[in-house]
This record gives C-alpha cells, structure tokens and sequence, in this order.
C-alpha cells in the first residue's frame, strides 16, 4: 500500500487541490481509501474501474469502500485499457494519479502488459500525473517498457516487503529535475509520517 501511494512523492510539491484519481483494478480499494483518509484535502474525484462489477459490492459493503461527499466519486464497470482509451479519445479526460492493480487470479491480463497499454497509461495522465502499477512479481520486459515510453530518470520501482509483489511508479514529467531514488524516498517518508 505504501509503495502504490508512493507515486504521490511523484507529483509536483507541495501538493495543489483538485487532483483527479483513476483505480483501476478496484480488489479491496485499500490504496484509494488510504488516498481519501490522509489526501482528501486535494482530491476532487477518484473513478474505480474494474471489469468485474461485482467486486464494486464486495468493495462497499464488506471493505468499507465508500464515497465522500467532499469527492466527486465514480463507479465504472470496465476494461481498464478500454475506459482510459474511451476516457482519453472522447471526453479528453486526464488523471493526476493513476493506480493500476488489475489483477485475475496472480496475473494481470497480457493486454495490460502491453506496451500499448503503457502508451495509454501515459496518455491518460496530466502533464505533471503520476502512475503506480501494482504487479504480482517483477516482469523485466514490462519496467524496461515503462521506462522507454515514460524515460529512464522517470521510473522508479521496487518490491513490496515480505511480499511477492513489484511496484512500478512513473511520472509523465519529472516535477524539476532527474530525482534519485534517495530523494523519491525522502519525499515518500513525508507523506507516510
């Protein structure tokens, strides 16, 4: 969970108001519940996407996912490649952060692997947005393919302690200059605090 809202140490500091949130890959929505209790003050909407509507049920009524008043909330019952190509080509939309964890079983579907989808991912965000893509184990090809679409210097990743998990975060554009591992790490404790 940490790791996923990293990608906020990503964005342009200190952080504005009005930001805009796509989940895709909704599962138990413990990363945007955690976006909503500590950065609510910022975010203006969150859209959760899963291609499986059922799990939005799940999501509310057993997890305790919720709407807030305060946040402009959508439930969207899709494939994520999909609603950010429909989000992207007609309505022009952009998102400040994305969180992908679009996972069937331990895997997530290849067409989500795919360059193409990392090409939309990018696409999908604001000049200054952010990425964290959840991924069940490291897959090399897919993080050398973040990084020749998003930049070397804009790619950061890691694995999740204790877990089997990898995330990989990118921004579009680096908010000033090339930043390090040791400064995304800094700006990443500020926010956990």
């Amino acid at each position: 969970l940490r790791l996923m809202v990293g990608c906020m140490a990503l964005l342009k500091y200190p952080l504005q108001e009005g930001l805009s949130v796509a989940n895709l890959g909704v599962a138990g929505g413990s990363a945007p519940m955690f976006l909503q209790q500590h950065f609510s003050q910022f975010i203006d909407e969150i859209t959760y996407v899963d291609a499986e509507p059922t799990i939005f049920e799940g999501a509310t009524k057993k997890l305790g996912l919720r709407a807030l008043s305060d946040i402009k909330t959508s439930f969207v019952a899709d494939d994520a490649l999909d609603f950010l190509r429909k989000s992207g080509g007609i309505e022009q939309k952009r998102f400040d952060i994305i969180l992908m964890g679009c996972f069937v079983g331990s895997a997530i579907p290849d067409h989500l692997m795919s360059p193409d989808m990392i090409n939309v991912l990018k696409h999908s965000l604001t000049s200054t947005g952010v990425v964290a893509v959840n991924l069940p184990t490291l897959s090399t090809k897919f993080l050398r393919d973040f990084e020749g679409v998003f930049g070397r210097d804009n790619v950061f990743h890691a694995g999740v302690p204790g877990q089997p998990n990898y995330v990989i975060l990118a921004c579009k554009n680096a908010p000033t200059h090339a930043m390090s591992y040791r400064h995304v790490s800094r700006r990443m404790s500020t926010f956990s605090s």
